[in-house]
């Protein structure tokens, strides 16, 4: 949800969201596994969701610092994982460290100001 949404909207909107998101996932969850919804909302209830979303903020934040930085760039300056991945961890860093630019460290401030402001971090 924070890939596909802005700071704005995230916070005029994020209940709606959060909710509209857990029931979509909760139907095609149940349409998956052949149970119906009622069934699943025990164990994939709502505040369950929010619980998992609490528990788990910065590994989502660490898929979002990783995909707005390669995202933000041109294809022909978009890391080649072939060559990376035959470097050090070190290399890889400074590599993720030079994509993004401003823009991209303003909307990963944004994200961590909203993981905060839901207990998320």
């Amino acid at each position: 949800m924070y890939l596909n949404t802005s700071s704005e909207l995230r916070n005029q909107h994020w209940d709606n969201l959060f909710g509209e998101y857990h029931a979509t996932l909760t139907r095609t969850l149940a349409g998956i596994l052949g149970f119906s919804v009622e069934e699943l909302l025990p164990e994939y209830g709502l505040d369950e969701f929010e619980k998992d979303f609490v528990a788990h903020g910065s590994y989502g934040y660490m898929i979002c610092g990783f995909f707005l930085g390669e995202n933000s760039v041109d294809r022909e300056e978009k890391l080649d994982f072939n060559v990376l991945s035959r470097r050090n961890v070190l290399d890889l860093a400074h590599a993720f460290l030079r994509q993004g630019g401003e823009h991209v460290s303003q909307q990963l401030a944004d994200i961590l100001k909203h993981l905060s402001s839901k207990k998320a971090i």
